[in-house]
């Protein structure tokens, strides 16, 4: 108890004085270390860079945007024309990545069967199918997740 009526003096003083509290200290700042890559570890990551615009997952934007995108990372990097031509052919030459898509089917109706006595555990086929940029795609109702189990 003691220590707070100290505390409390002490802020009035401060008050009074007009004193402020300092600020932070420069030490403890977060400070971006500073770390100098060797030419050849910036080629690769150039390389790299230019492989993750290659083989972007996701929705297309078209040629264009690609584009966009190996015109800024060639200047970010400070890369001459026949060295970016270069290190975009090895990016291409390296096999695309591998795509892997994790699906629950939260609710399921109708499904049959597929053994002999009919107490098998059903299962649904999905299929995935390209989009049309054209057309939005038609509104999907929201999964609810139930509590019953589909066997």
């Amino acid at each position: 108890v003691s220590w707070k009526l100290e505390n409390r003096k002490l802020m009035r003083v401060r008050e009074v004085d007009g004193e402020e509290t300092p600020p932070p200290k420069p030490e403890t700042a977060c400070h971006r270390p500073n770390t100098h890559l060797k030419a050849k570890e910036l080629d690769k990551l150039y390389v790299e860079v230019l492989y993750t615009i290659t083989h972007k997952v996701g929705a297309s934007s078209g040629q264009y945007y690609q584009e966009d995108l190996f015109g800024y990372a060639q200047r970010a990097f400070g890369v001459a024309a026949e060295q970016h031509r270069r290190a975009l052919t090895l990016a291409t030459e390296e096999k695309p990545p591998i795509v892997v898509l994790n699906v629950v089917v939260l609710e399921a109706e109708g499904l049959e069967a597929k053994d002999a006595n009919g107490f098998s555990d059903p299962y649904c086929m999905l299929g995935i199918q390209p989009g049309n940029l054209a057309s939005p795609p038609p509104p999907s109702p929201r999964p609810q997740a139930t509590s019953r189990t589909m066997s």
